[in-house]
């Protein structure tokens, strides 16, 4: 799994060239499903301009480099899709309240699946100092979870646990 903020600034690959083509800038997510449907590469080497990288066409998204098999893998960007960075009616920065009105945190980040590109689940965090003595939360993404302007409302909270202890908040 990977985090949609630690997947921004890692350098591409060029797996035919061994060179380095540039570093992505961004995730981008189809709003109707919320797959995500590529990864924008900032604009460097032989190419003026931004450019995406298609999700089918990654060749694999490690830890510490993105790779694809060949420059064919770039295409041109795609207006129609929501970004992770400064996207609006993303999630990211939104409070996360149960229905009966416990507040877990703020949803910190997107935690990706990168098998099939669907958002696995959110990182919540509860300020510093709860993150450094307790650890940050999981909320895997969910039917059960409404997403309103300001807040994301969660109706069952066997999908939260804490990373730390892996105990769920219903047992606390």
């Amino acid at each position: 799994m990977n985090k949609g903020y630690e997947v921004i600034d890692l350098p591409v690959v060029n797996l035919e060239t061994g060179k380095e083509i540039g570093d992505v800038k961004d995730v981008v997510f189809d709003p109707d499903t919320e797959r995500i449907v590529g990864l924008i590469v900032e604009g460097g080497g032989f190419f003026k301009g931004d450019r995406m990288i298609p999700y089918d066409q990654l060749y694999s998204m490690g830890d510490d480099a993105v790779t694809i098999k060949d420059e064919s893998a770039l295409s041109d960007l795609d207006d129609t899709k929501d970004y992770l960075i400064d996207n609006p009616g993303d999630v990211i920065g939104s409070k996360v309240v149960t229905d009966d009105g416990k507040e877990l945190g703020i949803i910190e980040d997107i935690i990706l699946n990168p098998d099939d590109g669907n958002r696995d689940s959110y990182e919540i965090t509860d300020g510093l100092v709860h993150d450094i003595l307790d650890g940050r939360g999981v909320l895997s993404v969910s039917n059960e979870l409404k997403y309103g302007e300001d807040v994301v409302v969660v109706s069952n909270l066997e999908d939260y646990q804490e990373l730390n202890n892996q105990q769920s908040t219903k047992e606390e």
